[in-house]
C-alpha cells in the first residue's frame, strides 16, 4: 500500500530527479503531488508543477522528461508570458506531470479471486521512485 511516508519519499525522489537531470535553467516554483489514483492494473500519480523560465528551457524540460525511464505524461499545460520578463525568465508554465506505477500482481490476483469489498485497502504498488 502507498503510505504517506512512501508518497513523501517518492515525491522527494521525483523532485530531485527533475532538478538534477531536467531543470538546469528552469525554476520549479510549485510542486504539489496529488493523491494516487488506483486503476485496474496500475496507479496514476499526478503532480502539479509551476515552472519559471524561457520557452526554450520549457521545451528542453519536456524533451528531457520524455527521456526518463519511467513513463511520465505532461498534461494541462498553461503557459503565460510574464508582465516584466528578464532574459532568463520570460514565462510561467503550469502543468500536471503524471507518472504511472504497476500494481502488485499478488494484490491483483487476490482482488480478482475474491472481488472487491467495500472499504478494502487499495492494492500495493510495485516500483520505486522516478
Amino acid at each position: 500500500m502507498l503510505t504517506s511516508r512512501t508518497a513523501s519519499t517518492r515525491s522527494s525522489r521525483f523532485l530531485r530527479a527533475l532538478r538534477a537531470g531536467v531543470c538546469l535553467y528552469l525554476i520549479i516554483k510549485g510542486f504539489r503531488p496529488a493523491p494516487t489514483v488506483v486503476k485496474e492494473l496500475h496507479a496514476e500519480w499526478p503532480i502539479a508543477l509551476q515552472l519559471d523560465g524561457t520557452y526554450h528551457n520549457l521545451a528542453t524540460f519536456f524533451d528531457r522528461v520524455g527521456k526518463f525511464t519511467r513513463i511520465i505524461n505532461i498534461s494541462a499545460v498553461d503557459i503565460k508570458t510574464k508582465d516584466r520578463p528578464d532574459p532568463n525568465s520570460t514565462i510561467v508554465a503550469n502543468c500536471v506531470a503524471t507518472t504511472f506505477v504497476l500494481l502488485n500482481p499478488e494484490a491483483l490476483a487476490k482482488k480478482a479471486g475474491k472481488g472487491a469489498k467495500p472499504g478494502a485497502k487499495p492494492p500495493t504498488l510495485v516500483g520505486k521512485g522516478v
